[in-house]
């Protein structure tokens, strides 16, 4: 393995990839409102230029694209892999707040920058390359390279990957998706809950709120309470679940004193963690905080924790690969390897619920670039990182696929 990253380090087309990035952020995808038809048709071009095929668009709803497709090995029939990536982002908010523009990629002091380059179109476009690399390595594998450009991650989750876990069917023996976890391989993550609360009170003029219930303080006193919830259940790499109250609505006007408060609340769960529980808990903070009366509680939205065990096939494939081709590609100065091969957990909830839950295939996280920059102004990953992202994945994909 040593010997062939050496050769693929070499061989990198470095030109090659940044090409495909710039197509990818160039293609924008902001979720909401959900549009990939610009990325999906970057997608079908490299995915035709690089010789894939199978090459479908499913379109579920209006604008909302994914698009598959396989590269067959040039030694037979053998297993499956498959490598998974959305093609939505976040909105980029003004383009004035950024040094950079947005929908371009920037190359700058060894950092690329641009919406969507860190999550997760810089995985993206270095799995893309992977049978290209081997290739032009002169790598005999078998097999079918199967990827997933997805859409609709980044909000309701439901064109893309659940689409097509459920819908189209996707067998695969293991899975990659390029979430950004700085090349460390993760194998567990959050789930979330959405709660509503709605809260009733009695409007009154202002100026006689003794004549009224205000809903909006009934409301603060339930969500100091409900901030105060501490999660009982732990996980050995994610650590507990938490709480975050995310948006409260209420009142009509200044002058009068409100009747309602409507209040929703993020849940995250840990793998393990029981949604009953977790609502039994919310309600119990809720009643001793306002009473048990004048208040409705309701999910809103679910995403299932998902987990496989750090020492499944493709969990320990993609762990032997960071430990023994990572420190070849990092220079003396960037600090100790040891560890990095240790498995790791993602706080936030991805699309490896549906292929984990869904569709049954061992899933790991592993891509360039971190969560702290992710969705944010001046979002960027260091070059190095994508470079050696795409290294990675065409050694784990040469000895998965041998």
């Amino acid at each position: 393995m040593k010997t062939l990253a050496g050769t693929l380090w070499a061989q990198l087309p470095r030109d090659l990839l940044q090409s495909l990035l710039d197509d990818l952020i160039r293609a924008g995808g902001e979720n909401p409102p959900g549009d990939e038809c610009a990325g999906a048709a970057v997608g079908v071009s490299w995915l035709e230029k690089l010789g894939y095929r199978e090459i479908e668009v499913h379109e579920p709803s209006p604008a909302r694209r994914s698009v598959t497709a396989v590269y067959c090995g040039p030694g037979g029939p053998g297993r499956r892999l498959l490598f998974n990536g959305h093609l939505d982002v976040v909105p980029t908010g003004d383009p004035a707040h950024w040094t950079y523009p947005p929908l371009e990629l920037t190359v700058r002091d060894g950092k690329a920058f641009g919406r969507g380059v860190a999550d997760m179109k810089g995985a993206m476009s270095a799995f893309l390359l992977v049978p290209h690399m081997l290739a032009a390595a002169g790598v005999k594998w078998r097999g079918r390279f199967q990827v997933q450009l997805a859409a609709d991650e980044e909000a309701l989750m439901v064109w893309g990957t659940k689409y097509l876990a459920e819908r189209v069917g996707f067998v695969a023996d293991a899975a990659i998706i390029g979430e950004p976890t700085h090349l460390r391989v993760a194998v567990a993550e959050k789930g979330l809950v959405h709660f509503r609360l709605l809260i009733k009170g009695k409007s009154a003029h202002a100026a006689r709120p003794d004549l009224g219930v205000n809903a909006i303080e009934r409301g603060a006193k339930a969500v100091l309470a409900i901030q105060g919830i501490k999660s009982e259940a732990t996980h050995p790499i994610l650590g507990s679940g938490s709480v975050s109250t995310g948006l409260i609505r209420g009142g009509t006007s200044c002058n009068t004193v409100p009747g309602q408060c409507e209040i929703e609340v993020d849940r995250r769960l840990v793998p393990g963690e029981d949604l009953r529980v977790a609502e039994a808990g919310m309600r119990r903070a809720i009643t001793e905080a306002i009473g048990a009366e004048g208040w409705e509680l309701g999910v809103v939205y679910q995403i299932d924790p998902a987990e496989v065990p750090a020492d499944c096939e493709v969990a320990l494939l993609a762990r032997r690969v960071v430990k023994e081709v990572l420190p070849l590609l990092m220079g003396a100065d960037e600090g100790p390897t040891a560890g990095l091969d240790e498995p790791t957990g993602l706080q936030g909830c991805t699309d490896a619920v549906f292929l984990i839950n869904q569709a049954q295939i061992p899933t790991v996280l592993w891509g360039p670039g971190g969560l702290e920059v992710a969705h944010t102004v001046d979002e960027s990953v260091p070059l190095v990182e994508l470079e050696r992202a795409a290294v990675l994945y065409a050694c784990f994909a040469s000895r998965f696929l041998a």
